[in-house]
């Protein structure tokens, strides 16, 4: 069919005549027309449209994630506040601060990755306003627990990031990462790339990643193999001082709950008489 003519349906028309249908010429020799013709009625009757529209394959996407990590997303709402601080801000006043010249792809990508880590919160219409969280990011020190409590509620608000870290599939390798974002999340293999970058790089910012819990698990251990050869605590008792005098000018304190049982004392003494070593000087000559 050339370029341009519209198809025809002829439900009736002599063999050989030449004219188009929705499959073009007619073909030649005549043994071929009741075939064609046959064809033809088929789509004729299913409308001229069927032959003309054609069914695209629907482009794989992945599940929503932020396209920024934690520490781009902190500075572009840094870079936002002075703009528009706790007031409502449109799409043309972010890409002002920005330094976009429209409301473009990427500038619509960078509103969303907020919105994912609750940074900014939308309002009437299209406008949007910068969340508690943001501002906190924006004006508190890094240092400061706010702070600190801030960055990992933010790190943890996309869902697909709170799902890694809650399964603790957030501590995998990165190849290990990769594949369960696309074995099990329906990831295309770009996105579960992009996406293990990202996820990995925020929850470390906020100390969430696997060497924080490792390193949390082992201090952890630690505590626990110091207490075991700790002496178990002093009761909470009264406490009474006993001064004794020394030779010459010294004088010894003694601290404990006295008066002592009789029993007390005993036990007392033997742990003097086993710290005497340490506890008493002697002469060189009897060395």
């Amino acid at each position: 069919m050339r370029k341009g003519a519209t198809p025809q349906c002829h439900p009736e028309r002599s063999e050989g005549s030449g004219e188009r249908g929705l499959l073009g010429e007619e073909p030649h020799p005549r043994f071929f027309a009741h075939l064609w013709r046959a064809q033809n009625d088929i789509l004729c009757k299913a409308g001229a449209g069927a032959i003309t529209t054609i069914q695209r394959v629907p482009k794989l996407r992945s599940p929503n994630y932020p396209a920024l990590n934690l520490a781009e997303a902190v500075a572009a709402v840094k870079s936002l506040y002075p703009k528009v601080q706790r007031g409502e801000f449109t799409l043309a006043d972010a890409a002002s601060a920005w330094g976009y010249k429209s409301a473009s792809g990427p500038l619509r990508s960078k509103i969303a990755a907020l919105k994912q880590y609750g940074l900014i919160e939308r309002k009437k219409g299209a406008n949007a306003r910068l969340s508690t969280r943001a501002l906190i990011l924006v004006l508190r020190a890094p240092a400061s627990m706010e702070y600190r409590a801030a960055l990992g509620q933010a790190a943890l608000a996309p869902p697909v990031f709170r799902e890694l870290y809650e399964s603790g599939k957030h501590t995998a390798a990165a190849d290990a990462l990769r594949q369960h974002l696309v074995v099990e999340r329906a990831f295309t293999h770009t996105g579960a790339s992009q996406a293990t970058e990202v996820v990995r790089a925020s929850l470390g910012l906020a100390g969430l990643d696997a060497s924080t819990s490792r390193r949390q698990e082992g201090n952890s251990e630690a505590k626990e193999g110091k207490s075991e050869h700790q002496p178990p605590p002093s009761p909470n008792v009264p406490m009474g001082t006993l001064q004794i005098p020394l030779p010459g000018t010294a004088w010894a304190t003694l601290t404990g709950p006295f008066p002592l049982t009789e029993a007390a004392w005993k036990q007392l003494l033997v742990t003097l008489n086993a710290m005497e070593p340490a506890l008493v000087q002697r002469p060189l000559a009897e060395a």
